[in-house]
């Protein structure tokens, strides 16, 4: 984990899924990411953090991160 001032940054966890899904499933936050239409199952989310998760292993450095507040919340 990466502590600032402001926020803290680290890498995806599987405990993730839940606001992940939250995340993708919002036109609003993924109109940022140029996919406004995106909506994806709990299964695909879990998916996904398997994905970079083992590509994390694979590089020996994370792939995939949560930037959250000074208090954890993402």
């Amino acid at each position: 984990m990466i502590r600032r001032e402001r926020v803290n940054l680290r890498a995806i966890e599987r405990d993730d899924a839940v606001c992940l899904f939250r995340w993708f499933n919002d036109p609003e936050v993924m109109r940022y990411w140029g996919l406004a239409d995106a909506t994806i199952s709990f299964a695909e989310t879990q998916r996904r953090i398997e994905e970079w998760l083992a590509r994390e292993r694979e590089l020996g450095r994370p792939v995939a991160f949560i930037i959250e507040s000074l208090e954890a919340e993402p």
